[in-house]
């Protein structure tokens, strides 16, 4: 496969920022629509120019040599179609934001086996690779921080609680296989890890007022508990370090439920 030229990547990349304008436009001025009469007659216009941007982001994204600008640009995508789901109301849009941040998920699972590397499936240093799994880790729990706290008249409560499950699932999804690859792997420090993002997850619970983030922290919590009885026991050193963290971990969660007892629901 031939590397993409600089000018087909800053092609794709106007095509992409052409389409944008044509779904943003509309709503800075509302009677946009009404100049397309063409577009008007068909209602499904605005999905199919989600499609097309989607396509051309898709083949925009694939052409970049380097992983993490990969994940950049899907990230940004992410949260182009985030902002267009909150302005137009439209499924499409939504079901292309949680999409786009399954590829990024992906993206960060093929680095788990680096024997997967192909020239479409670059493989990133590790520092890279660190700074796009936390960027994939925020965007996802900024979303669904964004589904559980705010309303939305064509999403019932019921919906909205599974998007902020499914959305904190790929965070924590995203940091267990992130710290387990070839690139980032430690035995000493993994347990500790995953523990500590399973408080910074309780914690966001509780400030936020988000029962989601709770239980997926809590439920997350029994693979540190896993690899501490069945892995870490074995090296002492190991063992006195993870139980250490683990009582103190215990202890703490055990202080924020009754001090902030009014923050959870």
């Amino acid at each position: 496969m031939n590397p993409p030229s600089p000018a087909g990547f800053f092609g794709n990349l106007l095509a992409v920022v052409l389409y944008l304008a044509l779904l943003y436009l509309p709503n800075f001025r509302q009677g946009l629509i009404r100049d397309f009469r063409l577009f008007r007659k068909w209602r499904f216009w605005r999905a199919l120019h989600h499609w097309l941007v989607a396509l051309i982001v898709l083949r925009a994204a694939f052409s970049v040599e380097g992983w993490l600008e990969r994940v950049l640009t899907l990230s940004l995508l992410t949260i182009a179609f985030h902002f267009l789901w909150r302005l137009h109301k439209r499924y499409v849009a939504l079901f292309l934001s949680a999409f786009f941040l399954a590829i990024n998920t992906i993206l960060i699972l093929l680095i788990w086996e680096s024997s997967l590397e192909t020239e479409l499936i670059p493989q990133p240093r590790a520092k890279e690779a660190l700074i796009g799994g936390l960027l994939v880790t925020g965007l996802a729990i900024g979303l669904g921080i964004d589904h559980a706290r705010n309303l939305h008249r064509r999403l019932s409560d019921r919906s909205r609680q599974l998007l902020a499950y499914l959305f904190a699932s790929i965070a924590f999804g995203s940091i267990a296989i992130l710290l387990s690859s070839d690139l980032l792997w430690n035995e000493s420090s993994y347990t500790a890890l995953i523990a500590l993002f399973c408080l910074v997850l309780i914690g966001i619970g509780i400030s936020a007022k988000i029962k989601v983030y709770r239980m997926v922290a809590l439920v997350g919590f029994a693979l540190p508990l896993f690899r501490l009885f069945v892995f870490d026991i074995r090296d002492t050193l190991i063992r006195i370090v993870a139980f250490a963290l683990l009582s103190i971990f215990i202890t703490f969660v055990g202080y924020l439920y009754p001090r902030f007892q009014s923050r959870i629901e």
